[in-house]
């Protein structure tokens, strides 16, 4: 499995092709700065709980609200892999 940095930095070759921001490793410095700090923690723990993070997206018989509830996932976790978070470090932030 590759690195949460190198997957983010792949993610940013992919979604922005050429017109890439100038400064890719900025980028991903920003989201870790953010996640690092107790601002953003107390965001990222807001959103985790809102978006559902560590439970099933599938909503029974409703393939449209499990797909609305898998984008929700998608977007935190995509935040966190950005900012370099590991599944384990975000398990036990999660819990803890």
């Amino acid at each position: 499995m590759p690195q949460p940095r190198n997957a983010a930095l792949a993610w940013l070759r992919n979604a922005w092709g050429h017109q890439a921001p100038a400064d890719q490793e900025e980028l991903v410095r920003a989201y870790k700065r953010f996640a690092e700090s107790r601002d953003g923690q107390l965001i990222l723990l807001d959103l985790a709980r809102y978006g559902n993070v560590l439970n099933s997206s599938y909503a029974p018989g409703d393939s449209g609200q499990t797909l609305f509830n898998e984008g929700q996932r998608d977007v935190y976790l995509h935040i966190m892999s950005m900012a370099g978070v590991s599944d384990d470090a975000l398990v036990a932030m999660l819990k803890g």
